[in-house]
């Protein structure tokens, strides 16, 4: 993979795209993007305005109409972002949750031609951003555990062992599908499997991709 400006970690709940990213974040030049900032309220709202079409959409079940404007507004807002991030001096920039992956928890609300129509014009902005995706992946039953040993709560938490893995399997799957729609418009994607790449391998790769070789402590 040619050297990305701006690479987007994807992965269900548990495959470990947080605890990469924040192994990453003491790297130089590069700019961790999770948790927007106050300066990113005015792109974020602008973000919020271009998604007035699809914010009356039913957002099916479990979503909330709040969840589902943040969702939108974040993923119109995905581009001017980055761009924040670049023009204070970032020379790279890999967002955790990031526009594509928020983009496939959006996808089942495409019931309509407006949904629809804003949904495939994010997904090629999506494309035109990202220079690179990193698909990380596990199991549903290590992810079941994973999700279940973590601080952070998740929905997966409070269902039965089955219900929990049918929820993360589906979480899987529309994470590959996301990354299979950007890998057809040219983004290249590699994939990774947390359960046989522990996080210091998946960290040499990720600098590989990053710069082109491994940092000297990896």
């Amino acid at each position: 993979m040619a050297t990305p400006l701006v690479l987007e970690l994807m992965g269900a709940p548990g495959s470990g795209k947080t605890t990469v990213a924040r192994r990453l974040e003491d790297e130089p030049g590069l700019v961790v993007v999770k948790d927007h900032e106050i300066g990113d309220l005015p792109v974020l709202l602008r973000g919020l305005l271009t998604a007035l079409p699809v914010l009356g959409a039913d957002p099916g079940l479990g979503i909330s109409r709040v969840r589902w404007a943040a969702w939108a507004g974040r993923v119109a807002a995905a581009p001017d972002v980055v761009g924040r991030r670049l023009h204070r001096g970032a020379r790279l920039v890999v967002l955790d949750q990031g526009p594509a992956y928020t983009l496939g928890r959006m996808a089942s609300a495409r019931r309509s031609p407006a949904v629809t129509t804003w949904w495939e014009e994010r997904l090629r902005s999506c494309a035109d951003l990202l220079g690179g995706v990193v698909l990380l992946d596990a199991d549903a039953a290590t992810l079941r555990d994973r999700v279940r040993a973590r601080p952070k709560h998740h929905a997966a938490r409070d269902l039965a062992a089955e219900a929990a893995l049918t929820m993360l399997q589906e979480e899987r799957e529309g994470c590959r599908e996301m990354a299979e729609q950007l890998e057809r418009r040219g983004v290249p994607v590699v994939r990774m499997d947390t359960t046989s790449i522990n996080v210091d391998g998946q960290l040499r790769a990720l600098r590989d991709i990053l710069f082109g070789q491994p940092s000297a402590d990896a």
